[in-house]
């Protein structure tokens, strides 16, 4: 039969002045003891970011293989087909709708007609 022994007891935690020692000692490199970042160096950073990501973009359009061009043409082609199949039904609903506007039109005109005759008499 196995003996259970009694775990080790666990370290304490630094105190705060060992804490701030560590922080002070550490390079200005240390990810885990490097202060946050300012609003500044943010700003800056995803400027860069930014600037990086449209540098390296513009050189993928600009050196697309015909391959990439051809198979993103496809795919164009493909969400437009879909579009063209879908666009009877929305054009068969959409004149409908227009046709319903059209008679509550006409009976508005008509009823204005009657009020405005009624006022003449």
């Amino acid at each position: 039969m196995h003996k259970n022994k009694p775990l080790p007891e666990r370290p304490k935690p630094p105190s705060f002045k060992e804490i701030i020692e560590d922080v002070d000692c550490a390079p200005n490199d240390d990810v885990v003891f490097s202060p946050y970042f300012s609003s500044d160096d943010i700003k800056e950073k995803s400027t860069a970011l930014e600037e990086s990501y449209l540098e390296t973009s513009e050189l993928n359009i600009e050196n697309e293989s015909p391959q990439d061009e051809a198979y993103n043409q496809a795919v164009e082609f493909i969400k437009l087909t879909k579009k063209l199949e879908n666009a009877p039904t929305l054009l068969d609903e959409q004149f409908r709708r227009l046709q319903e506007l059209k008679s509550e039109v006409s009976k508005s005109i008509n009823k204005l007609k009657e009020s405005s005759e009624a006022l003449q008499s």
